[in-house]
């Protein structure tokens, strides 16, 4: 198995949110809730549909404002220092995979070599110039999660992450996570698929 290389090392901030409270009009979505995310740890938000584990994972963000509560790590809205996954596809379903990839690596300053042995440890090779529309939901998956591991942001914040990924796919995933912590990084996903790490922490809705 080719081994993935360390990413550079971060000095991330902490996020702390104890005790947050959130509104959506008159309706509460999150109640008392309390949260932290140290530095090369592993944070999973737990919990049934609708009971707002996509709502805390904004707020840890800084993309939403909490209702109540203190809040500090994060500025207003996505910074450099983070990426935000979310179920839709950051692809440009006209380009090939090769160009999507391209354009991320010339927009973050990355060699292009670089994303060239994840496109084989993804199983992508085959389809590298083929458009990401006539690609399966499986694929653009394994796209996304190159993506993920070219951005160089600290703080990632994943949505559900393992939807649409086979075994073979949730494993890259796995290494593509620990590589991030190795390097000092954090990260907070919603999912209900076991990460085994020491440094994970969950939070339950």
């Amino acid at each position: 198995m080719r081994k993935i290389k360390k990413h550079i090392r971060y000095s991330s901030p902490m996020v702390n949110a104890p005790n947050i409270t959130y509104f959506k009009g008159q309706l509460q979505l999150l109640s008392r809730v309390n949260a932290s995310l140290q530095k090369g740890s592993l944070l999973i938000i737990k919990g049934p549909n609708g009971t707002g584990k996509s709502t805390l994972l904004r707020l840890l963000s800084g993309l939403t404002a909490q209702s109540r509560g203190a809040l500090r790590g994060p500025c207003k809205g996505l910074s450099a220092k983070q990426h935000f996954l979310t179920h839709t596809y950051q692809l440009d379903l006209e380009l090939t995979v090769h160009e999507n990839l391209r354009f991320l690596c010339t927009l973050y300053n990355q060699k292009e070599s670089s994303f060239a042995r994840f496109l084989s440890i993804a199983k992508l090779t085959s389809v590298e110039d083929m458009k990401v529309k006539y690609l399966s939901e499986g694929q653009k998956r394994r796209v996304q999660m190159i993506q993920l591991a070219l951005i160089p942001a600290p703080q990632w914040f994943l949505d559900e992450p393992v939807a649409s990924l086979d075994e073979g796919a949730v494993s890259i995933l796995r290494r593509i996570i620990r590589r991030h912590h190795q390097a000092g990084g954090s990260a907070v996903m919603s999912t209900h698929f076991p990460f085994l790490s020491t440094s994970v922490h969950i939070v339950e809705l």
